[in-house]
């Protein structure tokens, strides 16, 4: 990598395609601006730009695309850069690889950099193993480009999990617009909740929200319990499983527990 260097600011396009952030870029930036009044450009994480022949400019923008912008908002000439040569698809891999690390990417600029590699390879393993991400975070990101606007605002926004949404889906592939009511059915609930309605939708192909919110209110929600045991505890349980045959631990337990339930010694 190049070393840092001192860039007039005028020189740098803000924007530029291979941008992996596209949602609320200047939204927020006043935590930036302050600290750069009270302390100066960050000298310990210059931004990433690279030549560019963009009219009226010399550089553009790869990494650091916020910094620049509440550099420019007050007021500041030069910043600290380093300047590398990168193709469309190593830039946007370097811009997306910042983002994700900091969390700040919405569901459509996702799936924009998924897309973007299925094209380049038109294979998730080889786009995966080019971009350093796991294939089915790639793969669940691809997906989200046939659905609806409004459902890519909830992932992105983070009120429901991907994993869920896809589940959603895939279940019954519904309508649109049944689509969106199940998925904000969703939103608050937990994921044993949120196993739930997708089980309801399993066994009930077609089924409308009004009566996957009957059935979600008539049926129990599944508890999920982790049990640790120490000390004696620990020493019967072991003891249990070598008298009942060997059979494991996590059994005995659920034996344990079981009985304890017939009996309505609730915990």
């Amino acid at each position: 990598m190049a070393g840092t260097q001192k860039i007039n600011i005028e020189e740098i396009a803000p924007t530029s395609d291979v941008n992996s952030r596209t949602i609320d870029v200047k939204v927020g930036l006043d935590g930036l601006e302050k600290s750069m009044q009270k302390d100066g450009f960050w000298s310990h994480k210059p931004i990433l730009i690279r030549p560019t022949d963009k009219e009226g400019y010399k550089y553009e923008i790869v990494e650091g695309q916020r910094r620049l912008f509440a550099a420019k908002n007050i007021g500041l000439s030069e910043i600290p850069a380093v300047i590398e040569v990168l193709d469309d698809m190593e830039a946007m891999r370097r811009s997306f690889t910042e983002n994700e690390e900091s969390k700040s990417l919405a569901m459509e600029d996702k799936m924009r950099f998924a897309i973007r590699l299925w094209d380049k390879f038109a294979n998730w393993n080889e786009a995966a193993e080019y971009a350093g991400y796991d294939v089915t975070k790639l793969r669940r990101w691809g997906k989200f480009r046939g659905y609806p606007q409004e459902i890519q605002d909830i992932a992105g926004q983070g009120k429901v999990d991907e994993e869920h949404i896809i589940k959603c889906n895939e279940a019954d592939f519904p309508s649109d617009k049944e689509f969106i009511e199940r998925v904000n059915f969703m939103i608050g609930k937990s994921g044993n909740e949120r196993n739930q309605i997708i089980s309801i939708i399993k066994e009930n192909h077609g089924i409308k929200i009004d009566d996957i919110k009957e059935k979600f209110e008539a049926e129990p929600t599944p508890l999920t319990l982790k049990l640790e045991f120490t000390g004696n505890y620990a020493e019967g349980i072991r003891k249990a499983s070598k008298d009942k045959g060997n059979i494991k631990e996590k059994d005995v337990v659920t034996l344990w527990v079981g009985d304890a339930l017939k009996r309505e010694e609730y915990m």
